[in-house]
């Protein structure tokens, strides 16, 4: 495991929805590289962060709304 196979499966490392094997890799990367142990307690602020905020109660405006999904890819 490298820092660019960690990086492409963090939600599902986060989300716990990695085999087992490949979870304990992870892991022992993580122990391993103190930037990548960063990146996922970022990763895990942001997400708690973004599910504490209020929830939009109008649609946005789409012009918006497609620039957003084009940035968020």
């Amino acid at each position: 495991m490298n820092c660019a196979e960690l990086h492409a499966q963090l939600f599902e490392f986060i989300q716990g929805d990695l085999e087992v094997t490949v979870r304990v890799e992870c892991e022992e990367h993580v122990i391993a590289c103190p930037p990548c142990l960063v990146s996922i307690e970022h990763y895990r602020a942001t997400v708690a962060f973004a599910k504490a905020l209020p929830k939009c109660q109008k649609p946005l405006n789409p012009s918006f709304e497609a620039r957003l999904r084009k940035l968020l890819g």
